[in-house]
């Protein structure tokens, strides 16, 4: 008599096309973990945040998915904006210069346009120049430290 042989089931598969809202306060924790400390899922293991069967079951592709997820929720730093500003307008470069050289070139072209261009242009240079040294005002001149130091031991020593 042969005893039916127990069948494996395969592993559940978990959805990776969730976005940050819909997972579980666990998967949102790890996912958190992972992006902002720069670690993989293994390290959430070893951190103690979440068991190996869990995130087996969850897959990397998932995860990397839910990652991708968070991320986009996450607003952009100042630093990002500036730098985002700054490549758009460098974006305009080549075509504020068109502009430029046909209303020189052909004397003749919208004057809106001209300003634009020329709006681009002195932003790139604005930022492209050396920043200004600041001069101190008229009594505020810079003052060697070290010098009123010692002056200042010498009226304690008195």
């Amino acid at each position: 008599m042969t005893t039916p042989s127990k069948q494996k089931r395969p592993p559940r598969r978990i959805d990776g096309s969730k976005s940050f809202d819909e997972l579980t306060p666990l998967q949102q924790r790890v996912v958190k973990f992972m992006v902002d400390n720069g670690k993989s899922q293994w390290d959430a293991v070893n951190e103690g945040l979440v068991s190996e069967a869990s995130v087996a079951l969850w897959r990397k592709e998932n995860i990397m998915a839910w990652c991708d997820s968070y991320r986009a929720t996450i607003p952009p730093t100042p630093e990002e904006l500036a730098a985002r500003a700054r490549e758009g307008l460098n974006a305009l470069l080549n075509s504020s210069i068109r502009v430029v050289q046909d209303t020189l070139v052909n004397g003749e072209g919208n004057p809106t346009s001209l300003k634009a261009a020329q709006w681009v242009l002195d932003g790139i240079f604005a930022q492209a120049a050396p920043p200004k040294k600041v001069e101190p005002a008229r009594g505020m001149e810079p003052q060697n430290a070290e010098a009123e130091l010692a002056a200042v031991l010498q009226l304690v020593k008195r």
